[in-house]
């Protein structure tokens, strides 16, 4: 999906919202007294691979070049970002031919914004700021204005750092301005990893973390693009009020919209736990909104849902959308997290093999073998107090022992059913308030019970 809005004509110029790049060789001036002759032929090489491909690679379109600089746009940020990592990635392998004395480094700035073509140049503030963002550049760097910043996945597209409200010349106000430094070093080796995943699991686990990606819509026009990051950053508002909740910031999420990750590589990138994506249609004056929470490291459904409103609805202060949204979502993660808290696998190998071998032995018709299972299962129920397997199969176990005791002859005597009953009892509720639902599939009141032979 591309980042922008159809170009459009306003009196006769056309003007389009671009991702606008600029370079500019540092020192150009002391290049040109060391060496003139051999450096206009490194920099005719790099022209020549700029346009060949460095450029097209990634769909940007060169505007001019002045012999020590250029001017570029784009359709997606993200691109203009790779195609300026890859710049630099030149000089860094070209540097490696040359003394340390004929190194040379860009400087490059990004801006996204509205431009005005003229003939084959292109006009406006938004190129004036992206020459701007240039100046802020140190040799070998990368720096862009916060309307460019928001369309970058940091950890994805690049590794940012927040520079600050920069006061600049000519401009009304601060600019926000944010380096920008590729995930590996134009050298070649990587930088120091700051993995999202790594870092959340070194802070405290206990809250869970969502990310709220932005809502897509198939096939929307440009007039309702901006409804899903709407529903986002809304959603996103309603449960940042929540203390045992963790919602990622939609300036790390909103880059997400439209790429075909997977939750595992959200999970990777963003360290959450929980991810909720949703598509929107708009038909005439309303809204359907359709809305799935996933599990990010097992991949399974938690919540999903689906629900019309009145367009407007989306900017009342209460919105219906909005409100319910939130409510299921924070209800599910925190009922998947208590279920997590509690209920816990039997963690061994050794564990879950006495498991299936009680489990074995209660189905051998065999009160000895019976009796062993059930003295396993109660070993297992003692040893692993959190997990609700063992302590249901105890369950069924004295169901099915209430009839292996007392059998004699093929008949049970008188009361010794119900006499045993309790034991059972006891163990299906231990069962039960550990894992209500595995407890209930497993010692359900229709579970056929088996009459083992007696030795």
């Amino acid at each position: 999906m591309a980042d922008i809005d159809n170009d459009t004509h306003v009196q006769g110029l056309r003007r389009a919202t671009k991702a606008i790049l600029m370079v500019d060789l540092v020192e150009f001036v002391r290049h040109m007294e060391r060496d003139e002759e051999g450096t206009v032929h490194r920099w005719e090489r790099f022209d020549a691979a700029a346009t060949g491909h460095l450029i097209l690679a990634d769909g940007g379109e060169l505007v001019k070049s002045t012999g020590d600089g250029m001017l570029m746009l784009f359709d997606h940020v993200p691109a203009a970002v790779r195609c300026a990592f890859a710049m630099h990635q030149y000089f860094a392998t070209d540097n490696a031919r040359h003394p340390p004395k004929a190194s040379m480094t860009l400087r490059v700035g990004l801006h996204l914004g509205l431009v005005w073509y003229a003939g084959r140049d292109v006009q406006g503030r938004a190129v004036n700021l992206a020459a701007r963002m240039l100046g802020l550049a140190d040799p070998g760097g990368t720096v862009a204005t916060a309307p460019a910043r928001d369309r970058i996945a940091d950890g994805l597209d690049a590794q940012i750092r927040d520079l600050g409200d920069c006061w600049i010349k000519h401009v009304d106000g601060a600019v926000r301005a944010y380096r920008l430094l590729p995930l590996v070093s134009p050298a070649g080796e990587s930088r120091p990893a700051e993995p999202r995943a790594a870092a959340a699991a070194a802070e405290d686990p206990t809250p869970p973390t969502l990310a709220v990606i932005p809502f897509d819509s198939p096939g929307a026009g440009p007039m309702h693009q901006a409804v899903g990051e709407l529903i986002a950053e809304s959603v996103i508002a309603a449960l940042a009020v929540h203390r045992e909740l963790r919602v990622i910031s939609r300036l790390s999420t909103s880059a997400l919209r439209g790429r075909p990750l997977g939750t595992a590589e959200v999970r990777h990138r963003l360290g959450a736990d929980f991810v909720l994506t949703g598509l929107y249609w708009v038909h005439g004056d309303r809204i359907v909104v359709s809305a799935e929470l996933v599990d990010a490291a097992s991949g399974t459904i938690e919540w999903a849902g689906r629900q019309a409103q009145l367009l407007s609805d989306l900017v009342q202060r209460e919105s219906e959308i909005v409100q319910s949204l939130a409510r299921d979502v924070h209800r599910a993660v925190v009922d998947g997290e208590v279920r997590r808290a509690v209920v816990h696998p039997i963690p061994t190998l050794r564990g879950y093999t006495l498991l299936l071998g009680a489990v074995s032995m209660m189905h051998r018709q065999s009160q000895a073998e019976f009796g062993r299972a059930r003295t396993l299962l109660e070993a297992l129920a003692d040893r692993y107090p959190r997990s609700a397997v063992a302590k249901a199969w105890l369950a069924i176990c004295s169901r099915g022992g209430a009839v292996v005791v007392h059998v004699t002859g093929g008949r049970c005597a008188a009361g010794a059913h119900d006499g045993a009953t309790r034991p059972r009892q006891r163990a299906g509720q231990r069962a039960r308030l550990v894992d209500p639902s595995a407890a209930a599939r497993l010692c359900g009141p229709r579970l056929p019970e088996r009459r083992p032979r007696s030795d």
